[in-house]
């Protein structure tokens, strides 16, 4: 919330202290993002898991969708 308010305010106010917030703030909030996601989510680095990299539950049986999803989700999160 803090991000998406600093990079409305950029918007409209186009300083020099708004821009670089509006860089901390949006990568504070990717980096946030890309941690819940790939560590909480889905338990990637899990090396003592029976599943390479991943945690022991999945939903899905092809596990190469989680990784082709964490790639999609980096390039879209850093090119938007």
């Amino acid at each position: 919330m803090v991000a998406a308010a600093v990079s409305l305010t950029y918007k409209y106010k186009k300083g020099t202290g708004w821009g670089v917030g509006f860089v901390i703030c949006s990568t504070m909030a990717t980096g946030y993002q890309l941690y819940w996601d790939f560590i909480v989510d889905w338990g990637l680095l899990k090396t003592d898991s029976k599943n390479f990299l991943l945690r022991d539950r999945l939903m899905l049986r092809d596990k190469r969708i989680y990784f082709i999803s964490m790639v999609g989700l980096i390039l879209s999160n850093f090119f938007s």
